[in-house]
């Protein structure tokens, strides 16, 4: 559980700092942009009334009868000077008449006009240099300044030359109010707020609403690296950089989050900083949603895992209890419990119970089988003791009686048997079987009534290099002897062939007996019942030629060996594998053949 919280939760809690962050700050931009554009409503007044002065004075210091009044003398010519006055006032009353607090002066450097409303003389001139002034003219530039303690309170002044080709003649000034304009916008704004412009001609920073914070020793850059900053340009707000942050004057502005909103007068910018306060306040009240969202998502998850993981290990707790179970009865899945369910787990329990009755039935059959070796090694020491005694009792028969065909059959029946019991091995080479047939053969036809005929059609190559498994051809020889030839008067053939196909090794064993096909050549049974019987059809039925073949695949005679076509077969499928065996069929003509089916093997692969 701990594991699985470890591995969940801290990924689930990244995700979810930086979707507050994100939200956090794509809402803070929301918020500056929206005082950005409050405030730039407000200015673009001012703008409008900045570019409308610098218009005025342009049309004054144009104006004909402005230059014409100030290029001549009167110090004579009183009358002279009242007319060409007659002709400026008109221009001066036009240019202040849409605004009454707009004043407009001329400080002429001509001293013979009388100093009136409106015109000054330039020694009247305070806080500038005519020198400044006339350069930024000559650029066609209007030179402005920041009044903040005028009589009227903060006002612009705008000024500008007039001149002719002699020289300078005057200075041209119109100051705008902006006391009303910078008050509108405070109001307007957060409480605590700072306005500041800073002018790029000349390059000068004003602050107009608020305290400026306490002059730093650090430098502007270092300190402004500090505060965050916003600009707003052309009505689109955006983060400020590079010179909008080193216009900053102090390290206490780090506190506040700087509004840089250009202005299209004079190429300057007014700046606006908003209280990180304020800014943080503002966002608590967007945050504290989504967090607790998020904070309750988390504690669902965490829940939900808690109740998943608890179902989880009950359900798997209880799967190895009664898995337990089951192992502790030994596999008994009739008295283990059952798992309900139809769920995964549910499926490990029946595919479990389903390898249990796998396991449990493989134990069986190789309990069986094992059981079956243990039987046929324990047939075949049986098997080997009994010649063993009969081996040494021919001998010794032998050597009491002298008869030449008894010697002939003690040998004979001598080296089958020793060939018999030399055999150390499961397998053997298929040209000793084939020797060992050979000697039985003879003691059959010495014991027979009737001669029959033995043909062995196996290469030489092949007796010497296949091997076989032992005591294997012997049993089937027998049967077709027994079951076969023994009922024929004459004529009886056995017929014993062996032949490599790729790896299979087919061993056959033919015969013409006529037990199974034609009654009539059978041996006449004595008395009544026997003539009775030959007078029958000569052909059989189905059902009797079914009843024959399978006689012939039960056990041999009592006289034969003792093995059925059915031991061998389970002999060849015990130690070969299932796709060997033993078939018994019809031939062609009167023949029944028994084909023996083993994998081709050398000394090598045995």
């Amino acid at each position: 559980m701990l594991t699985t919280l470890l591995v969940i939760f801290p990924p689930l809690l990244l995700l979810s700092v930086v979707y507050l962050n994100t939200y956090y700050e794509s809402q803070r931009l929301a918020l500056l942009e929206q005082l950005s554009r409050t405030a730039g409503a407000e200015l673009a007044v001012y703008d409008q009334r900045f570019y409308s002065a610098s218009m005025k004075l342009r049309n004054l210091t144009n104006n004909p009868d402005v230059v014409y009044l100030l290029q001549h003398d009167y110090r004579d010519n009183l009358l002279s000077y009242m007319e060409n006055l007659d002709e400026v006032m008109p221009v001066m009353d036009a240019l202040r008449s849409d605004d009454p607090n707009t004043s407009l002066n001329l400080y002429s450097f001509n001293e013979t006009l009388y100093r009136t409303y409106g015109i000054r003389w330039a020694s009247e001139l305070r806080g500038v240099e005519p020198e400044t002034i006339y350069a930024y003219g000559r650029k066609f530039i209007p030179y402005y300044v920041f009044d903040l303690n005028g009589s009227s309170g903060k006002t612009v002044k705008l000024y500008d030359v007039i001149h002719d080709y002699s020289g300078l003649l005057a200075i041209a000034e119109i100051a705008v109010p902006v006391d009303p304009l910078v008050r509108q916008l405070a109001s307007r704004l957060p409480q605590g707020s700072l306005v500041e412009y800073v002018a790029s001609a000349p390059e000068t920073e004003v602050w107009l609403w608020g305290e400026p914070p306490p002059q730093s020793s650090h430098a502007p850059a270092a300190r402004a690296a500090s505060a965050q900053s916003f600009a707003m340009t052309s009505g689109s707000a955006q983060p400020a950089v590079g010179a909008d942050l080193a216009s900053s004057s102090s390290d206490a502005l780090s506190a506040y989050t700087r509004l840089a909103i250009s202005s299209a007068a004079g190429g300057g910018e007014f700046v606006i900083h908003v209280p990180d306060r304020y800014v943080r306040a503002e966002l608590a009240r967007y945050i504290w949603t989504p967090a607790l969202m998020i904070g309750g998502l988390l504690c669902t998850i965490f829940v939900s895992i808690q109740l998943v993981a608890r179902l989880l290990t009950r359900r798997l707790g209880l799967l190895m209890e009664r898995t337990k179970r089951r192992l502790e009865k030994g596999g008994d899945l009739d008295k283990a419990p059952t798992f309900f369910g139809a769920d995964e787990f549910g499926q490990l329990d029946e595919a479990f119970r389903e390898l249990l009755e796998r396991v449990k039935f493989y134990y069986n059959e190789s309990a069986q089988t094992e059981l079956r070796r243990k039987l046929l090694e324990t047939e075949l020491l049986h098997v080997q003791v009994n010649p063993h005694v009969l081996y040494n009792s021919l001998s010794a028969i032998r050597w009491v009686y002298d008869d030449a065909r008894l010697h002939q059959l003690i040998d004979t029946m001598v080296d089958y048997y020793r060939l018999f019991l030399n055999r150390g091995h499961v397998e053997t080479r298929l040209d000793d079987e084939l020797r060992m047939i050979e000697k039985y053969v003879h003691m059959q036809q010495f014991a027979y009534a009737s001669a029959f005929q033995y043909e062995c059609e196996v290469e030489q190559g092949l007796r010497e290099d296949a091997f076989i498994m032992g005591h294997l051809i012997q049993p089937i020889v027998e049967n077709a002897l027994v079951h076969g030839i023994r009922l024929l008067e004459s004529g009886g053939k056995v017929v014993l062939s062996a032949e490599r196909q790729g790896e299979l090794l087919l061993v056959t064993v033919r015969d013409n007996g006529a037990a199974l096909y034609h009654r009539h050549a059978r041996r006449p049974p004595a008395g009544e019942a026997g003539a009775a019987e030959t007078a029958q059809t000569d052909e059989l039925d189905a059902d009797e030629e079914q009843r024959l073949l399978a006689a012939r695949s039960q056990s041999a005679s009592p006289v034969g060996s003792g093995y059925a076509l059915h031991n061998i077969q389970s002999r060849l499928k015990l130690y070969y594998g299932e796709r060997y065996g033993v078939r018994l069929e019809r031939g062609p003509g009167e023949w029944t053949v028994v084909t023996i089916t083993l994998p081709y093997r050398t000394g090598a692969s045995s």
